[in-house]
């Protein structure tokens, strides 16, 4: 189910000609990365790079097809869209205003 999701994220951006997105985790103590040993690292909210590029875990989009297993299987994160202007790590900011306001 991932895989669909974000694959149809990842086409909107390009039907809207989204340049650039933005990693973002699910921000808890199960995300790759978060532990001791974990092979794989998904802590990297905020990062942003052009539609089709890798992120520093080697994947160009939460559950890439050209992932390895480890790196994708169960995967919650997604990425944001960062339109032109909006400077780097900011759609993160905004996330985490509107979760903080709903508390």
């Amino acid at each position: 189910l991932g895989n669909v999701i974000e694959d149809s994220r990842f086409a909107g951006f390009q039907a809207e000609r989204i340049e650039e997105h933005e990693w973002l985790s699910a921000q808890d103590g199960n995300v790759r990365g978060s532990k001791p040993g974990d092979e794989f690292d998904h802590t990297i909210d905020g990062e942003t790079v052009k539609l089709g590029e890798h992120f520093s875990n080697g994947l160009t989009r939460p559950n890439d097809p050209e992932g390895e297993a480890g790196n994708k299987i169960n995967c919650r994160c997604l990425t944001l869209p960062r339109p032109t202007g909006l400077e780097p790590g900011k759609a993160i900011e905004i996330i985490t205003v509107i979760k903080e306001l709903k508390q």
